[in-house]
């Protein structure tokens, strides 16, 4: 119980600097907060601990999806903090897209006291349990925890439920008046907070990790019979290796060491977050299997004795396609026990995994002709692929004018360094960068949980954050107008993040379907036209702009010059791209044998 001789507003500031120091211990770096009355004791705690990188952002539902990027990035959770009502209303979906791809992201809403909810108080609503059963934890800070040595300990068990169970864990804190802490109250907690700093930085050694160690979950991969009557595995298999986007809790590089020690072709859809993706020596990583593995005659020849495939479902719909195609084939799922995709339903054995231990491997490598096979597809689909798009504008007797989304990919992920990164939003982009894209060298990020274009450029500004390292967005402009309020902390990450704005006038993923057929219903109620004047909001955020309609200015767009022009920040760079033209250069890309 609390102390009644505390006041209210010092028991509220020292539970809040308990939970922070208890978190900080445990390995939290990054605080976002979004201004609010009711998270008072929540914000001042933060502001008052030296080692806490504290990000204002102002829209709530932006700030969410830009923790979500810390953790993307860091693999630990960022904590959330806002005021009581709908501010954290605004959080949910980054609270889905944490859960359903495996993020770590810590909430603390403040909330009004018991006695105010149903009474019809102002910025007063029912947020008990409001995400349902998203959260991987959910505690209340008045029944889970009183005593700042309680608020320590639910802190700790908070942080690893995140880490442990992949996802978000949410912290509701009820505050009555005062918020406010004794002046001198505030002036101990900087002090003491700052010891703590000293102390922690003296502790620390390069990797190693606060929180409890995770339980090693080592798969075993033996030939024999499968779990499903008449799968048969050879001790020498004829394997592929697919990977999928990855939880930051797993190591990208356990997938490319398999498959290197068997000899087997890997499909990576991470990019280059391991050195073991891109050996030049030994490496067995395959790209362009998104345009050759959608040729039958491709799809038989390559057709494997076992497929192990590591993380969530692939973006990929030729690999979709390859997974139906093989039906029969043993296919192990090596996975965090709560993921469970398979849209396929082609799974024969599901092997829970760490995310990092080696696999106890006792099968042997298949001999050099089965790489060769798989080499010669992806040489020559390279080939095809550069003279679709590597022409002045993708068309033999074109004028050079028109300009295609996939031409963008194949012409700037060549210019991504190693020590960059990658985002690619969901719709067309993701999927694009594998048909059209060359390998990618930098690590590669996606939003695949929900799969949604909410909060894709604030997601993307949170691994920026993280990070610190230079980033390219590559986004539609349907995504990018979803998330403007993004741009209001333009001017936060402290290297320079390209946002590529792929224009092509509203959603023309939509052009797949037969709804497309429908002329001017399609045209207003799907594709959804927009006239939004990018370069205008640019200038309204002080933002760099670069706008781009053309093949030639195009060849003469340099990402690393317009890194070290941009110094820090978001750069806006406009690519106007031609929708029916771009859906031309897909089917051609499609059509490949």
């Amino acid at each position: 119980m609390p102390d009644a001789d505390v006041p209210s507003g010092n028991l509220a500031f020292d539970l809040c600097n308990a939970l922070f120091r208890a978190l900080y211990r445990l390995g939290l770096r990054h605080v976002v907060i979004s201004p609010g009355s009711r998270s008072t004791p929540l914000v001042l705690a933060a502001s008052v601990h030296p080692g806490l990188e504290k990000h204002v952002i102002l829209d709530e539902r932006s700030a969410a999806f830009t923790a979500l990027g810390i953790g993307k990035a860091t693999g630990r959770p960022a904590v959330l903090v806002c005021t009581s009502g709908t501010a954290l209303a605004n959080y949910f979906p980054a609270v889905i897209e944490a859960r359903m791809s495996g993020v770590p992201l810590l909430l603390a809403t403040a909330d009004r006291p018991p006695q105010l909810v149903g009474t019809g108080a102002n910025q007063t609503i029912r947020q008990d349990e409001l995400y349902g059963d998203y959260p991987v934890r959910y505690a209340s800070l008045l029944s889970d925890g009183i005593t700042p040595e309680e608020t320590g300990e639910l802190a700790r068990k908070l942080w690893n439920a995140a880490r442990e169970g992949r996802g978000p864990a949410h912290l509701n804190a009820p505050f009555d008046k005062p918020l406010e802490p004794d002046s001198d109250r505030l002036e101990e907690a900087n002090d003491a907070n700052a010891r703590q700093v000293r102390e922690v930085e003296a502790e620390e050694r390069p990797g190693v990790e606060w929180g409890e160690a995770r339980p090693a979950a080592v798969p075993d991969l033996a030939p024999g019979g499968d779990e499903k009557a008449g799968h048969i595995v050879p001790e020498a298999p004829l394997a592929v290796v697919i990977q999928g986007p990855l939880s930051p809790m797993e190591d990208p590089g356990a997938a490319a060491r398999l498959a290197r020690r068997l000899n087997a072709p890997l499909l990576s859809e991470t990019g280059g977050d391991s050195s073991a993706l891109h050996d030049t020596s030994d490496g067995t990583a395959v790209t362009g299997f998104e345009g050759f593995l959608r040729d039958g005659e491709a799809r038989r020849e390559l057709r494997p004795q076992l497929i192990l495939r590591f993380g969530f479902q692939p973006v990929s719909k030729a690999l979709e396609y390859a997974l139906r195609a093989w039906e029969g084939v043993p296919h192990w799922h090596l996975a965090h026990p709560s993921n469970s995709h398979d849209i396929t339903v082609s799974v024969t054995r599901r092997l829970a995994w760490d995310g990092h231990s080696e696999p106890d491997c006792r099968l042997q490598p298949a001999g050099p002709d089965w790489l060769a096979g798989w080499r010669a597809r992806e040489e020559e689909y390279a080939r095809r692929r550069g003279e679709v798009l590597g022409s002045r504008n993708g068309e033999t007797g074109s004028d050079g004018t028109h300009l295609g989304d996939g031409q963008l990919y194949h012409r700037l992920l060549p210019q991504v360094p190693p020590d960059w990164f990658a985002f690619f939003s969901n719709s067309f982009p993701v999927r694009d960068r594998l048909l059209c894209g060359p390998p990618l060298a930098s690590p590669a990020f996606v939003s695949r949980g929900a799969s949604g274009i909410d909060g894709i450029t604030s997601t993307a500004m949170g691994i920026a954050l993280a990070s610190g390292k230079t980033g390219v967005l590559f986004t539609g402009d349907l995504a990018f107008l979803h998330d403007t309020n993004a741009l209001l902390g333009g001017q936060l990450p402290s290297q320079p993040l390209i946002v590529i704005i792929v224009n092509n006038g509203g959603g023309s993923i939509f052009r797949m379907l037969p709804i497309a057929e429908r002329g001017e219903v399609f045209r207003l109620y799907f594709e959804t036209p927009q006239q939004a004047d990018i370069r205008s909001m640019a200038g309204s955020y002080g933002l760099p702009y670069t706008r781009i309609e053309t093949p030639s200015e195009l060849s003469s767009l340099d990402l690393q010059e317009l890194a070290r022009q941009t110094g820090r920040g978001l750069h806006l760079v406009e690519c106007r791209t031609d929708a029916e033209y771009a859906m031309n250069l897909r089917r051609r890309l499609w059509g490949i044998a």
